[in-house]
């Protein structure tokens, strides 16, 4: 085999082998033995193509968040802050494998990990790009975010990573997008619980998530980026097969857009298995700007989700289609908490009995007053939270 990454870790005999069938020697390979593995630096890639990063499984998942020891963890005893893992070429292959961002579950938050696996190309580096990873099956627990795209100091190139089968527990969020160039990546099967948003946005797009589990009260989708960094490159997300579980309750959104962007976001197949969202007066989407959203094959839409704040000259839309009702297709739209201008569509759905409910396209004016941060009308796009820290 060729160089190993540079990274405190040990490796089996028999991990050696496996690595061996599954590389050849065409790339390197880091495959960590069964158990627990405690780091205290980061593992880093080599800048090049391909690579392996591989242990034996995820164990028991409840188990694995109690006591990190069946199967392979990765354990972080390092600096807080830092990232796990470290992708730093193109097309390594990471699976079969846990990663804590700190040693148990009672140790304090402030020591833990900042990013479980962190994608990105390192400034002053030319040839080779960054991205194009496979991921999965991975659990990453307790850190800020399981797994960060990109670098707050430039746009550098990582794109098109794959991720199969997610697990993040536990972390403030699940994947956070950096910059403008970071997009193009899918996703297939997200289970998240534990978290805040699933998918934060500062900057970039083009996502793509199928199958996404939200065991808890969370934001599947957060927009939160800064002027110019949500564009025409950038700007769709498609949001596929979103459960959210009962124990979501009325906090279970599926995008809030904190800034405003031309962002189009589509979600097919969707199941809110709360029934009190009109109750607690919740939303399941907030749209900002000229942002777009379409809803299809979805169950158990509720009054009241959907709201929107759109600055003079801009209008949201909104498509609902085939989807089943819980409420007629106008009390979907808070239009008393709205602000400025939505065009809406509801077309082929039906109420939860099955009953087709009369088609509807319509332009709504909303009559709330506006959010509070929120620039006045005319004024240009708002500036965001700026770029995230490392």
């Amino acid at each position: 085999m060729h160089a190993r990454p540079a990274a405190f870790c040990r490796t089996s005999a028999i991990g050696l082998a496996l690595a061996a069938v599954l590389v050849g020697s065409s790339g390197w390979a880091e495959v960590f033995p069964p158990g627990r593995t405690e780091l205290q630096r980061t593992v880093v890639t080599p800048y090049a193509f391909g690579g392996l990063i591989q242990g034996y499984g995820l164990g028991s998942l409840a188990e694995q968040y109690a006591h990190p020891t069946e199967s392979t963890s990765l354990v972080w005893r390092g600096e807080p802050g830092q990232a796990v893992v470290d992708l730093r070429g193109l097309g390594t292959t990471v699976k079969d494998i846990a990663i804590h961002g700190k040693p148990s579950r009672e140790a304090a938050d402030g020591d833990r990990a900042g990013v479980g696996i962190a994608i990105r190309r390192l400034r002053g580096t030319r040839g080779v790009g960054n991205g194009k990873h496979t991921i999965g099956p991975v659990l990453i627990t307790r850190c800020d975010a399981a797994v960060q795209v990109g670098d707050a100091t430039g746009d550098r190139n990582c794109d098109e990573s794959h991720f199969t089968t997610l697990h993040v527990h536990h972390c403030g969020v699940g994947v956070r997008l950096l910059n403008t160039m970071a997009l193009g990546h899918t996703f297939d099967y997200v289970r998240a619980m534990g978290v805040e948003a699933i998918f934060e946005v500062r900057a970039g797009g083009n996502l793509l998530a199928n199958r996404v589990a939200a065991m808890g009260p969370m934001t599947v989708l957060k927009i939160d980026a800064a002027r110019r960094a949500v564009g025409s490159n950038n700007a769709t997300y498609w949001l596929h097969h979103v459960k959210f579980d009962q124990k979501a309750g009325p906090r279970g959104m599926l995008v809030d857009m904190k800034t405003g962007a031309a962002a189009k976001v589509v979600s097919y197949g969707g199941h809110i298995a709360y029934d009190g969202y009109a109750a607690t007066d919740a939303r399941v989407a907030i749209m900002r700007s000229s942002g777009e959203l379409t809803l299809r094959d979805w169950y158990n839409l509720q009054a009241g989700m959907l709201e929107w704040h759109a600055k003079r000259g801009k209008v949201c839309s909104f498509r609902v289609r085939d989807s089943r009702l819980a409420c007629d297709p106008l009390e979907l739209f808070a239009v008393g908490a709205s602000t400025g201008t939505a065009f809406i569509e509801v077309t082929g759905c039906c109420d939860l009995s099955g009953r087709p409910l009369p088609d509807t396209k319509e332009e709504l004016t909303g009559d709330g007053k506006r959010p509070r941060g929120d620039a006045a009308p005319g004024v240009g796009e708002a500036g965001g939270a700026g770029p995230a820290r490392g």
